[in-house]
C-alpha cells in the first residue's frame, strides 16, 4: 500500500498561516495567560532563524515539485521567504501589544540564508 505524502505547497502555505495566527497573538494577552510559548524576548528572537529556515525549505520543496528548475526554486523560496517575513514585522505594526523591529528582520533573513546555505550544501 502506497503511502501518499502531503502536497508541499499545502504545508508551506499552512506554515504561513501557521506563522500569521502566533504573529497576531498580543504579547499583552501571552504574558497574562503565560501562555507555553511566552517566552523571553531574546529566545523569542532566535526562534526567528529555523521559523523562517523551515519556511524556505517547505517552498524550495513546493517549487521543487512544480518541476521548476533548482536555481529558480532556489530563488523564488528565498523570496517568497524574506517577502513574508518583511509582511509579518510590518503586520505586527497593525496588532495592539505587538511591536516590530529590524532586528527581527535580520533574524527572518538569517534563518532563510542559513537554510539555502544547508540547501547548497546538500546539492
Amino acid at each position: 500500500m502506497k503511502v501518499s505524502r502531503f502536497n508541499p505547497l499545502f504545508l508551506a502555505i499552512l506554515y504561513m498561516l501557521s506563522l500569521l495566527f502566533l504573529y497576531s497573538i498580543p504579547l499583552q494577552k501571552v504574558e497574562e495567560r503565560r501562555a507555553f510559548f511566552a517566552l523571553e524576548k531574546r529566545i523569542t528572537n532566535i526562534l526567528h532563524i529555523p521559523a523562517f529556515g523551515i519556511l524556505f525549505f517547505l517552498w524550495f520543496k513546493a517549487f521543487k515539485r512544480l518541476q521548476i528548475s533548482w536555481r529558480n526554486c532556489y530563488l523564488l523560496a528565498f523570496t517568497v521567504s524574506i517577502l513574508y517575513g518583511v509582511f509579518l514585522e510590518i503586520y505586527q505594526l497593525l496588532i495592539p501589544g505587538r511591536f516590530s523591529s529590524f532586528r527581527d528582520i535580520l533574524f527572518n533573513l538569517s534563518g532563510t540564508a542559513i537554510a539555502a546555505l544547508i540547501i547548497t550544501w546538500k546539492r
